[in-house]
């Protein structure tokens, strides 16, 4: 939430790719186009989970 990626209004969003992170899955199955599978908010989640380990 901290980078903006995804507005603050979709939390919930923001949730699911965080605990997807922080558990190491391999991938978030979503029809979510508006913001969890959009190429932007994938490319920055993973610049982000890379600087964090």
């Amino acid at each position: 939430m901290k980078e903006k990626i995804i507005p603050e209004k979709f939390f919930t969003d923001a949730m699911h790719i965080a605990t997807a992170a922080v558990y190491d899955l391999d991938m978030i199955i979503s029809w979510n186009f508006e913001h969890i599978v959009k190429q932007k908010t994938i490319t920055l989640t993973e610049k982000i989970n890379i600087q964090n380990g």
